[in-house]
């Protein structure tokens, strides 16, 4: 059951909840899923293209996105 969502900026501090998520999502999935070093770049670079979805306070999902400028 999905309680309360929240929609938010990414944080590094999320990385380890979203790892778990993508590995529900993407059960099998024999490619590599999003490094930490990863995710922390793309943070560096375009933090305001970086969202992170909750339930009950706990990572379910991100969106996110990089420029070239």
């Amino acid at each position: 059951m999905i309680e309360q969502v929240e929609i938010g900026a990414l944080q590094f501090e999320d990385y380890k909840e979203l790892l778990v998520a993508m590995k529900a999502a993407y059960e099998g999935w024999q490619g590599g899923f999003w490094s930490q070093e990863a995710i922390q770049s793309l943070i560096n670079k375009f933090p305001e293209g970086q969202i992170v979805i909750k339930s009950g306070g706990v990572v379910i999902g991100c969106m996110g996105g990089k420029t070239s400028y």
